[in-house]
């Protein structure tokens, strides 16, 4: 077991450590994960208010280590139906096994 206390996002049974200030996670429909400390709201169109375009604009992306060590969003399938369901809550990191955590993760 590891012994710090950051917090992570949980895609498909892999952990994605994130900084501290993480609180929520979530996805935009093109599959570009993001991060905020804040609760985002949804984004309506300017010309159409019943078209919601995605998250609010204080989003961060989650960055991973490509493999030539450059840093990349994380970009995955959809992994709701919608992607306004996609909002989590991050985990904290203290009681979970290390094999689990993508170790070229980080969103600095």
């Amino acid at each position: 077991m590891n012994n710090y206390k950051v917090p992570v996002l949980v895609i498909d049974g892999l952990y994605i450590p994130l900084p501290e200030e993480a609180k929520y996670a979530f996805q935009e429909n093109n599959g570009v994960w993001y991060w905020s400390s804040r609760r985002p709201r949804i984004v309506f169109a300017e010309h159409d208010l019943t078209k919601e375009i995605g998250w609010t604009h204080t989003k961060k992306p989650v960055l991973v280590e490509s493999e030539y060590k450059h840093k990349v969003p994380l970009i995955t399938q959809l992994t709701a139906k919608r992607w306004q369901d996609t909002l989590q809550l991050t985990m904290s990191a203290e009681l979970m096994p290390d094999a689990k955590f993508l170790l070229s993760a980080g969103s600095r």
